[in-house]
């Protein structure tokens, strides 16, 4: 028989909701309670999708909130590299065709600063060319709409890009 455990159970509305549960050997006090409760909030990774159409955008931004991540959105390449999201970004969702900047031109002007956020590629205009050049410049995944932007390929990237997070900025 193993040594009794207490189970601390937390209900938090962020933006979604969220259950944390961890297990204690022995009973924690308020403050280690408070230090853990504390610990787990910082590190909900935030996961920035950049995508020029708004029905996916939010699709994605769906998606990636029920698997317990926190997510930014934005509309073009701009927008994200202008925002503050930048520096906290754990993993990106990049559109390839976009107007003015494109996914693949945003990858080389992030690792050109510095940035090595990893980079998950969705599209709708498969191109084995560009899927060649993203994944030589170290993007994670080269993933096609809708079908593979939606399953199980999809949170298995996530995971995946996170777990190779190697973030590191200016």
């Amino acid at each position: 028989m193993g040594r009794p455990t207490t189970t601390l159970v937390v209900f938090l509305e962020l933006s979604f909701p969220v259950i944390i549960t961890h297990r204690f050997t022995e009973a924690p006090e308020p403050l280690v309670c408070a230090s853990w409760l504390e610990r787990m909030i910082s590190e909900i990774p935030l996961i920035s999708i950049v995508d020029d159409d708004d029905m996916v955008r939010a699709a994605t931004d769906t998606f990636v909130r029920s698997l317990g991540f926190d997510s930014r959105t934005f509309a073009s390449a701009e927008s994200f590299l202008q925002s503050s999201a930048l520096l906290k970004t754990r993993c990106l969702i990049l559109d390839v065709q976009m107007p003015n900047m494109s996914g693949i031109e945003l990858q080389e002007r992030l690792s050109n600063l510095g940035f090595e956020i990893p980079i998950i590629f969705v599209t709708a205009y498969p191109d084995e060319a560009v899927r060649h050049r993203a994944l030589q410049a170290g993007a994670v995944a080269f993933l096609l709409k809708p079908f593979e932007a939606y399953g199980q390929r999809f949170v298995d990237c996530v995971f995946k890009a996170l777990k190779e997070d190697r973030r590191s900025a200016p």
